[in-house]
């Protein structure tokens, strides 16, 4: 397994997000560091969005207005049980 260089991974998330359709779920899943929140900001970009997208590590969601919708960040890894 290779891996992708920052501007890979920008590059890849960026199609993505290019590609996704209308109530598409995208789910990330890495150690710390491991460039998730690099590849949501890729995708929100394919998605139109305009300004960075942030971590939502402190509050577990973020909302950003794009062209083609909103997209939602999410940071589900302090949930423990489903109805959280």
């Amino acid at each position: 397994m290779r891996v992708l260089t920052e501007a890979e991974l920008a590059a890849e998330g960026e199609r993505i997000g290019r590609a996704l359709g209308p109530g598409s779920v995208v789910y990330l899943q890495g150690e710390p560091g491991a460039g998730k929140t690099t590849m949501v900001r890729a995708i929100a970009r394919g998605l139109g969005v305009e300004e960075p997208a942030s971590s939502p590590t402190y509050a577990l969601v973020h909302r950003h207005a794009g062209r083609r919708g909103a997209v939602f960040h999410l940071d589900c890894f302090r949930l423990q049980r489903p109805d959280e």
